[in-house]
């Protein structure tokens, strides 16, 4: 299976060496059971009681945020939450991701660049979770409407002052 996810540091001289991962990641239950209620509505047809109008979907959220933890867990479909999120600066624990860009009919991808402010320093990096969101308000780290829709997990990653971690997620269908 070609990787899907790849995760570099860089600095003011390029990439670091050593310092590029890539894998596949794992589509959870949780995002599984979120894109059956995404793509079908509980109702269809006239109904003047619905402020949204005739169709009512069952879902709005999508997918808007991403966090980065530092734990150690298997990457398998049961993965609710990251093992150990790190806060990506002083108040939140997740980051917005930008508007994706659609690589082929098929496929968009994700990227996204946490500064040295936004990770801390010292800290190893092992694993990355994609969550949705209905608009701008960020998620709590622990918020259980927040679960986790894509997981990945790599060999540690261990960011110095001054780096800038990026990460390209493409998702295909």
């Amino acid at each position: 299976m070609e990787p899907n996810f790849e995760v570099w540091l860089s600095n003011n001289r390029g990439m670091v060496a050593g310092s590029h991962r890539k894998g596949h990641n794992v589509f959870t239950n949780t995002g599984r059971d979120w894109l059956r209620y995404l793509i079908s509505y509980k109702g269809i047809g006239p109904d003047l009681t619905n402020p949204l109008g005739a169709d009512d979907p069952h879902e709005t959220g999508r997918i808007r945020w991403i966090g980065v933890g530092d734990g150690i867990q298997a990457a398998h479909a049961d993965v609710v939450g990251l093992a150990n999120p790190l806060q990506v600066n002083a108040s939140d624990w997740w980051k917005p991701l930008p508007a994706p860009v659609f690589v082929t009919e098929t496929a968009l991808r994700y990227q996204v660049s946490f500064g040295p402010a936004e990770i801390p320093a010292g800290g190893n990096i092992s694993e990355f979770a994609l969550t949705k969101g209905d608009g701008p308000t960020t998620p709590a780290a622990t918020d259980p409407d927040h679960s986790i829709l894509f997981y990945m997990t790599i060999p540690p990653l261990g960011p110095k002052a001054g780096n800038t971690l990026t990460l390209r997620w493409e998702l295909r269908f």
